[in-house]
């Protein structure tokens, strides 16, 4: 069986049986013998049944085909190639220069349509040369479609089972996500709840704590009313702790709708109503350095966040250095950042755990921990962020951003987040 024009692999290692099929005797001859002579393998045949006899048992053939033979032509050739599921590279030689029959030839597979001309034994070699060229760059150009074709089908199966894990990991994702929306929700709920439920026990034994110690206070020794002192200072850290609690849960489970909101009105009402005691006590000043921009937001937690970390201010400073809080604006990127830089005693830049629940960096302040995890939900609620630096005077600047006033408007999801 000759070898599929599919598959030329075999001429890119050693050059092919050459099959001259020549109706004339002496021309047969010669062509084998010039063609042997370029180190060419060598046989052939004068007519078409011969040469289709001798392709079939050729392993690795060429074919030089006269067109016209005794029992057939070179058309008639071909397709009874076909016919028998026969191919081999070929070219055509005929004595007759018909521009039509070259024409088929070529249309049908031929590589070269060569004329029997006088010096056909001289370029004969050069034409076998070219043809089997043609040959092995038609090989080349296959084996690199199907290494092409084998390489898209890889990558369209890795791109196929990567395109379905990304999106089995995205619902897991999805309900993974949802889980833990519900069961923040679920938590914060239970917090609230347990929180309000444990006020009253707690506020019973403040209160009779207190009582005790007005009553009978002058006659316990001084063992008795310390004890008695640490119960009441206990229930109201505990206090403290079930209201920071409430608030942290009410960020959510009791917020109100967005609403056109004024930042210098928010922090005067705070500084006159919310602090003025505190201020006067530490000797200490809030001023506003410039103009405070309006925004889009709920009131109420703007009001406690900026009175939460004004506060902060106030509460940690220096030992016989009054408080100084300066509040000011910049707008930048569709944002407004709101610095409140203080004259404390500062926070270590690295420390990342300042607006987590419970945190408490300085244990001489009291505190429950949990106003900083206020504020941080607060501004993720209004779509913003918050942080610390060190103010290069000594203190701490605390940041956070909020959408400008047009964003906000726009701000929806975030807000119907929060009002669920």
């Amino acid at each position: 069986m000759c070898m599929m024009a599919s598959d030329f692999s075999e001429f890119s290692n050693n050059k092919p049986l050459v099959i001259v099929v020549e109706d004339d005797e002496s021309m047969n001859r010669l062509l084998q013998r010039i063609i042997a002579r370029a180190g060419f393998k060598v046989t052939g045949a004068t007519n078409g049944k011969q040469g289709i006899s001798l392709i079939e048992s050729a392993q690795n053939g060429f074919l030089v085909l006269d067109f016209f033979l005794p029992d057939m032509n070179g058309m008639e050739f071909i397709e009874a190639l076909k016919n028998s599921h026969l191919d081999i590279p070929y070219i055509i030689l005929t004595a007759h220069g018909d521009e039509q029959i070259a024409v088929d030839m070529m249309k049908s597979g031929a590589l070269d349509y060569v004329m029997k001309s006088p010096n056909l034994f001289e370029t004969i070699p050069n034409i076998l040369g070219n043809a089997l060229d043609k040959v092995e760059t038609a090989r080349k150009l296959k084996v690199a479609e199907l290494e092409l074709r084998r390489a898209n089908e890889q990558l369209e199966e890795k791109v196929r089972a990567r395109t379905t894990e990304l999106s089995e990991a995205n619902e897991k994702l999805k309900q993974t996500m949802a889980d833990l929306e519900r069961s923040n929700r679920e938590l914060e709920l239970f917090a609230y709840h347990a929180s309000h439920d444990l006020k009253e026990p707690i506020r019973k034994v403040l209160a009779f704590g207190k009582l005790l110690k007005e009553k009978i206070g002058a006659r316990l020794d001084a063992d008795s009313l310390e004890n008695l002192e640490y119960l009441i200072d206990g229930a109201e850290r505990m206090m403290k702790m079930i209201d920071g609690l409430l608030s942290y849960s009410r960020v959510t489970s009791k917020s109100a709708p967005f609403e056109e909101a004024d930042l210098g009105e928010i922090v005067s009402n705070v500084v006159k109503f919310d602090i003025a005691e505190r201020i006067a006590e530490t000797g200490g000043k809030v001023e506003v350095v410039g103009q405070l921009p309006r925004v889009n937001g709920d009131r109420i937690q703007l009001h406690q966040l900026l009175q939460n970390l004004i506060s902060n201010g106030l509460k940690f400073h220096r030992n016989n250095i009054p408080p100084n809080i300066n509040i000011s604006a910049a707008q930048s990127n569709g944002h407004v950042e709101i610095d409140i830089t203080d004259n404390g005693i500062g926070i270590d830049e690295a420390e990342n755990d300042v607006f987590s629940m419970f945190t408490r960096l300085d244990t001489r302040f009291e505190g429950s921990g949990i106003g900083l995890a206020v504020c941080k939900k607060i501004v993720e609620r209004h779509g913003g962020k918050i942080g610390h630096r060190a103010n290069p005077d000594g203190g701490t600047v605390f940041w956070f951003t909020l959408p400008s006033y047009a964003n906000q408007l726009t701000h929806e999801g975030v807000q119907n987040e929060g009002q669920r």
